[in-house]
């Protein structure tokens, strides 16, 4: 493209897992910007990316270091966690149902980000979770619908309450 720009995510390229092409680019100028956080925080080596106004919860991976508009919210993921079990927590249909029932807002804020449980799972549940989101494919349903079943059942969520669930979002 233009020399000096890249590319910025608005909340539009924000999709559950993984980030659209970019549509908009810009020259990162932040002396002349009205409001930005520091440089070091978008530039994360790792960061999850969602959607601001959205009654749900979208969450993308970024390690890209890529830049945000106001639309595409981002946070950085305490290191004692693994970031790919949150993105896959927050973007399950069990956590939409917690987020919908518990907030009922149309922008998702950081207050309800820190009020979303983050369980201290088994090593061995960590880490499937990771390796299931490592192989999504983008707009992988399959997998995802893999990935979704296996967190209703370790949180030991009955079928009939799955079906509520599902039903409900």
């Amino acid at each position: 493209l233009y020399e000096g720009y890249e590319a910025v995510y608005t909340g539009k390229e924000v999709q559950k897992f993984y980030l659209d092409a970019p549509r908009k680019y810009i020259r990162f100028t932040p002396d002349v910007f009205q409001q930005v956080v520091s440089e070091s925080k978008f530039r994360a080596d790792e960061k999850l990316i969602y959607r601001f106004i959205s009654k749900y919860l979208v969450f993308s991976y970024d390690n890209s270091r890529a830049l945000t508009l106001n639309s595409a919210n981002f946070l950085i993921h305490p290191k004692d966690y693994p970031i790919k079990v949150t993105l896959a927590l927050f973007n399950s249909s069990l956590y939409q149902y917690i987020f919908i029932k518990k907030f009922a807002s149309i922008k998702v804020l950081r207050s309800h980000i820190e009020e979303l449980p983050l369980p201290d799972f088994p090593e061995k549940v960590m880490r499937k979770i990771v390796d299931m989101v490592e192989k999504l494919a983008p707009r992988g349903n399959i997998e995802f619908q893999e990935l979704d079943d296996y967190i209703f059942d370790i949180f030991n969520i009955s079928p009939e309450d799955k079906e509520i669930i599902l039903k409900s979002i």
